[in-house]
């Protein structure tokens, strides 16, 4: 197990919170948003760098009007807090973003 902070994101972490945008969005294509999440560039990214990709690449999934998007960010951060999904919520930091 890696000890760099930037591999908190991790393909489980991806998976864990794929899995809750699935039962959010009805729409969601997981497997897209995989592919995108782990492009070419990704190895190279530091821990900032792959919170803000994330962060860009939820925007291409969430609706585009601003109070629907911060009701699915409400609604999966209370679904990540039900399931203790949450080991040290450091990798939620894209949220603000």
């Amino acid at each position: 197990m890696s000890n760099l902070l930037k591999d908190l994101y991790s393909p489980s972490f991806y998976e864990s919170l794929s899995n809750i945008l699935e039962e959010i969005l009805p729409d969601f294509e997981k497997k897209k948003f995989v592919t995108l999440i782990f492009d070419e560039t990704w190895k190279n990214k530091e821990l900032k760098a792959r919170m803000k990709h994330t962060s860009k690449i939820l925007h291409h999934f969430f609706p585009k009007d601003f109070e629907e998007a911060c009701k699915v960010i409400t609604l999966t951060i209370e679904k990540i807090k039900g399931k203790k999904f949450t080991t040290n919520s450091l990798e939620f930091m894209f949220f603000p973003d």
